[in-house]
């Protein structure tokens, strides 16, 4: 049903999305060949103007791979709800919550043997959040956070038999 099935356990569970804290469970299936390359784009929609924008290119080269995607992720946050901190609490409109997300993520290798691979892996985000006031402030906030993070990883992976393999990070 499917052809990998991944487990991205604790912060890591973050490259799933902001609300993947503890983790993902990441279940992916292939309809083409190794050989063959592979272009997989999508659009999410959700409440409170969310929109999720994405597109992933894999391509085979002889003893080598590249898989690399795209994302943009963003939502207004304008939700409704009652200030309780006003008399009568009044229904209002969440202000300045929306945010923004771009990432890059980046991988690729090469097959030395069948006993040796090397790996690399990047991953880029920039996120931008505006931070909206308390309920009981009565200016409107203007304050924002703005991340920009980098990753990156080389693995060499030896495999002199099928029961033991080293790799080196």
């Amino acid at each position: 049903l499917f052809e990998d099935v991944t487990l991205f356990y604790g912060g890591n569970g973050t490259l799933g999305g902001s609300g993947a804290v503890s983790g993902v469970i990441a279940l992916s299936q292939s309809t083409s060949s190794p050989n063959q390359v592979k272009v997989i784009a999508g659009i999410r929609g959700g409440s409170f103007g969310q929109q999720r924008y994405t597109l992933r290119v894999k391509v085979p080269i002889r003893k080598a791979w590249m898989d690399a995607g795209v994302w943009e992720e963003k939502a207004d946050n304008n939700f409704l709800y009652y200030n309780t901190a006003i008399s009568e609490a009044p229904k209002v409109r969440q202000q300045h919550s929306a945010f923004k997300s771009l990432g890059l993520l980046g991988a690729g290798g090469y097959q030395f043997s069948s006993r040796s691979a090397l790996q690399f892996n990047f991953w880029h985000q920039e996120t931008y959040r505006q931070i909206p006031g308390l309920m009981t402030s009565p200016n409107r906030s203007s304050a924002h956070q703005q991340d920009i993070a980098d990753r990156g990883l080389l693995t060499f992976t030896y495999q002199p038999n099928p029961y033991w393999t080293t790799q080196i990070r």
